[in-house]
C-alpha cells in the first residue's frame, strides 16, 4: 500500500483527473532533486539557531517579548492553512495583529494536499514562501520530506501526547469531527441514517454524495474500516458500491452547501462544526455520527527554512495558547487544547454525546493510499 506522501493530489481549480490525483510526492521529489529538498529542509541558519536558543532560555512574558521584538524586525509572517478564512482565519489574523502590532499575518488558503504540494514545489527554488503551515493530511508528509522544521512551543507541553508529534514537528491546533449531513426538508430525522448499515437502505440508492478529496471519501472509508474492523468494513463497502454514490468534485464545505440547497439529500464525511454553523444561519440540515464519527487532528508546524522564523514561532505560540484557542472556540471550531472546550457540547467529542474513531496523522500517511484505492472500487460499482 502507498502512503499519503505517495498519493497527494494536484488541484486544477475544482477539477482533477485521476492521473493528477494520484501523482506522488516521490515523483515530485525526483523533479525537484534530493539536493534541493535537503537544502530547503535544513534547520534554521546558525545565527537564527543561536538567537532561538537564547530566547528559549527565557520563559513567560520575557520570552514572548523577546520573540515579539525579533518578529517586529521581520514585519510579517505567512501562514499556509486549510482553515476557512471568513470563519476562523480572519478572526485569528485580527486577534494576532491586535496583540502584536507591527507583525502582519498573511495567509494562503488551500487543501491539505495542495499545501504540501505547494511547499515542496517552492523547495525546488530553495525559497519557501510559508513560515507556518497546517493541514490534516500534510503533517506526516511534510515531516517525511524534511519540509517541516522541529519547534517545541512551550504551550505544546500542556497538550496530550496523542495530539502532537513525538519528534516535535507539529502540534494539533484544532480537532475535526466528521460524519454525515442530511437535508431535513428531504430526509425526516426519524428516517435519517443512524448507522453505516442504514446507508444501505434501497431508498438511498443514488441519493448519497461524497467527494474525491482525500479528506472526504478516503477518510470515510478509513473511518469505516477502523470502526467496523477490516473484514466487516470491507464487506460493508462492497455493499455500499451497489448504492451508486454520487462523486462530486468539490470541497467538503461545498458538498455540504449543495446538500443544504437540496441537490443531495445525504452527504458523507462533512465537518460537524460546519453543519452547526449552517444551522445557526437557518439552514435546514442536521448531522449524524453514524456508528462513530471520525476524529482527526489538524497539525500545525514550522516551515523548514522559514523566511520569518521568529514571527513564525510567535504565531505558533499564539495559536496554541489559551488566547488563540479561544478564537477557535468562539468561531465554533473544536480547540485542540484540553483547557479550552467548545461552547456547544454537541460539537465536542469529549462530551460523550457521540462516539468517535481517531484517524491519526501517522495512520493517514500510511493507509490513505489504500483508502483511495477502495474509494475508486466503490465508485466503480
Amino acid at each position: 500500500m502507498k502512503p499519503l506522501s505517495n498519493r497527494l493530489q494536484w488541484r486544477n481549480g475544482r477539477q482533477r483527473s485521476k492521473h493528477m490525483r494520484k501523482m506522488s510526492i516521490a515523483a515530485l521529489a525526483l523533479v525537484i532533486g534530493t539536493s534541493a529538498l535537503a537544502g530547503c529542509g535544513r534547520d534554521a541558519s546558525a545565527d537564527v539557531s543561536a538567537e532561538v536558543a537564547k530566547i528559549d532560555q527565557q520563559s513567560g512574558p520575557a520570552r514572548e517579548q523577546a520573540l515579539y521584538a525579533k518578529a517586529k524586525d521581520e514585519g510579517s509572517v505567512t501562514w499556509y492553512t486549510g482553515l476557512i478564512p471568513n470563519q476562523v482565519v480572519i478572526p485569528i489574523k485580527e486577534a494576532f495583529e491586535k496583540k502584536y502590532p507591527g507583525v502582519e499575518l498573511k495567509y494562503y488558503r488551500g487543501g491539505s494536499s495542495e499545501i504540501a504540494q505547494k511547499m515542496l514545489l517552492e523547495a525546488k527554488a530553495r525559497a519557501p514562501k510559508s513560515d507556518v503551515w497546517d493541514g490534516a493530511h500534510a503533517g506526516e508528509a511534510l515531516k517525511g520530506a524534511r519540509a517541516a522544521e522541529k519547534y517545541d512551543s512551550p504551550y505544546a507541553e500542556d497538550y496530550p501526547n496523542d495530539q502532537k508529534d513525538p519528534d516535535g514537528y507539529w502540534t494539533a491546533v484544532n480537532i475535526y469531527v466528521k460524519g454525515i449531513a442530511y437535508n431535513t426538508d428531504r430526509v425526516k430525522p426519524a428516517d435519517a441514517p443512524k448507522t453505516f448499515d442504514d446507508l444501505l437502505d434501497p431508498k438511498w440508492k443514488g441519493q448519497v454524495a461524497w467527494t474525491p478529496e482525500a479528506t472526504g471519501g478516503a477518510d470515510f472509508i478509513g473511518n469505516v474500516l477502523n470502526t467496523l474492523g477490516e473484514q466487516q468494513g470491507e464487506e460493508f463497502l462492497r455493499k455500499l458500491a451497489g448504492q451508486k454514490l454520487k462523486v462530486v468534485q468539490v470541497s467538503s464545505r461545498e458538498l455540504l452547501n449543495q446538500a443544504i440547497a437540496g441537490q443531495y439529500p445525504i452527504v458523507l464525511q462533512v465537518f460537524n462544526n460546519h453543519v452547526a454553523l449552517s444551522k445557526k444561519d437557518g439552514a435546514h440540515v442536521a448531522f449524524s455520527a453514524l456508528n462513530a464519527a471520525s476524529k482527526e487532528l489538524n497539525p500545525l508546524g514550522l516551515t523548514a527554512g522559514a523566511a520569518h522564523p521568529f514571527a513564525a514561532r510567535l504565531l505558533i505560540d499564539f495559536l496554541l495558547s489559551p488566547e488563540g484557542q479561544a478564537v477557535f472556540r468562539d468561531a465554533a471550531y473544536i480547540p485542540a487544547s484540553p483547557d479550552v472546550r467548545p461552547t456547544d457540547p454537541d460539537l465536542d467529542p469529549e462530551s460523550g454525546r457521540f462516539k468517535t474513531t481517531l484517524l491519526s496523522p501517522a495512520q493517514i500517511e500510511k493507509d490513505s493510499g489504500r483508502w483511495m484505492d477502495l474509494f475508486d472500487k466503490v465508485n466503480a460499482g
